[in-house]
């Protein structure tokens, strides 16, 4: 029984977190990025709480859906070891790839 309640309650919030206030991130990448880095970028967001969905546009843009302040994932890139923000606004972030 425990198994069927969790499934269900995973089935709620995912209903309910795509019923939400979702808005459009874009994320670019500086400088002159390879697809291999954009590609690395989009699993390192894909796999970050509260993305909903992220597509590429373009060889150094991702936009990706998301339910909170975009402050919140900017901390979120911030806290892996190979990024860092350099820009925020409200619905874009510009990341700098770190060697």
């Amino acid at each position: 029984m425990n198994r069927e309640v969790s499934q269900k309650l995973v089935s709620i919030v995912m209903e309910k977190l795509k019923g939400a206030n979702n808005k459009s991130i874009s994320v670019q990448i500086a400088g002159n990025p390879t697809l291999g880095d954009l590609m690395e970028l989009k699993q390192m967001l894909t796999y970050t709480a509260w993305v909903l969905e992220v597509k590429e546009r373009g060889t150094d843009m991702l936009t990706l859906m998301y339910p909170e302040k975009s402050l919140y994932l900017a901390t979120a890139i911030n806290s892996k070891p190979n990024y860092k923000v350099i820009k925020l606004t409200d619905y874009s972030l510009v990341v700098e790839k770190l060697y």
